[in-house]
């Protein structure tokens, strides 16, 4: 009890005083001998005895725990200095990267932000041990908890390893932080296109693609999308938009050309099949074979424009098997086409 009364008398002439307790002050003193074993001995005891100063778990924080990288336990200083007063005075403004802060939450802001990048920058060291990888991502939001691009990161860790569940919590934790970070975006597509989502996954690229400045791999994994979801004339404008951002790069050509050759299958097979039922047949049906002949003639189109992308492809590129063996297919089925289909159509329906 007397021991309780004496606490009471010591914070009570502090706080009216203004001056520091002995135990605060010798931490201090041990901080400036770099004794930090001690001055953490003695901010513990501070702790107790001036329970209503902010310095004290700032401090202790600063001096203590974040030279020696016990990140966890910093950031419960941090918190625990602004719980108690987060407007509180700094003895002594400080000055990072040209920036003045001069209160508790403006120093620890500043402090977890440096210390965040550390650990961050340790979380992509050992990105191919995905478990370590977490265990710094997850350390680092807590540091610095409003830095939205920790969140993405660990979202596309989760998402790499095939845990679509954590993988969405973390980027939604991150979108409430930041709905406008692309990484994040791009995940929440991801998990909604795994999920077969696939007009949710389209609204996230929509957004990403309207803020990110490069727009190509945006484009290409929007583009995408819409394969998936066999919507390949949109796909297709979506490459046209690639296109003009990126005149040069021959994967953007090529692509449009398998485009437009699922859209000749698409017409050219269910066709031919429909052709050789007809021709089977003592009557032909007049209307089937115009709907035949006109789905052959728009299949030979996007023979043609599949075609030309494929060379303009191999123009960029140089000498690509892909591209000249793609070429030579659409070739082979115009010519099927011009030689066979069409010209037996016509017939037919005369």
């Amino acid at each position: 009890m007397l021991k309780r009364f004496s606490i009471l008398i010591i914070t009570v002439i502090i706080l009216f005083t203004g001056c520091k307790s002995p135990e605060f002050t010798s931490a201090l003193m041990y901080v400036n001998e770099n004794n930090l074993g001690k001055a953490e001995e003695f901010f513990k005891k501070a702790l107790i005895v001036e329970p209503d100063n902010a310095l004290v778990p700032y401090l202790y924080a600063r001096d203590v725990l974040l030279p020696e990288e016990r990140w966890n336990e910093m950031a419960n200083m941090f918190n625990r200095a602004n719980e108690i007063n987060p407007d509180a005075n700094l003895e002594k403004p400080i000055i990072i990267d040209g920036n003045i802060y001069s209160t508790v939450s403006e120093g620890a802001e500043a402090y977890r932000e440096q210390e965040w990048g550390k650990i961050f920058n340790k979380a992509v060291e050992v990105k191919d041990d995905k478990k370590n990888a977490i265990e710094f991502l997850n350390l680092a939001i807590k540091v610095y908890p409003s830095k939205s691009n920790t969140y993405g990161y660990l979202a596309s860790v989760y998402l790499d390893m095939g845990d679509l569940k954590s993988a969405k919590n973390a980027a939604q934790n991150g979108y409430e932080k930041n709905p406008e970070d692309i990484l994040i975006l791009q995940v929440l597509a991801s998990i909604a296109q795994k999920n077969e989502k696939l007009d949710l996954a389209v609204d996230y690229m929509e957004l990403a693609l309207g803020i990110a400045e490069d727009k190509g791999t945006i484009l290409r994994k929007l583009i995408y999308i819409f394969i998936d979801m066999e919507e390949f004339e949109t796909a297709i404008e979506y490459s046209m938009k690639a296109i003009r951002e990126y005149p040069n790069d021959p994967d953007i050509y090529y692509n449009v050309g398998v485009l437009y050759q699922k859209m000749a299958i698409q017409l050219f097979e269910p066709a031919r099949t429909k052709f050789v039922e007809e021709s089977n047949k003592d009557k032909w049906d007049k209307d089937i074979m115009n709907d035949i002949y006109e789905d052959f003639r728009k299949a030979r189109s996007f023979c043609v424009e599949a075609k030309d992308y494929f060379l303009d492809s191999t123009d960029l590129e140089g000498d690509e098997d892909g591209s000249t063996q793609a070429v030579s297919e659409m070739k082979k089925t115009i010519n099927q086409l011009d030689e066979i289909f069409i010209p037996a159509v016509r017939d037919m329906m005369d």
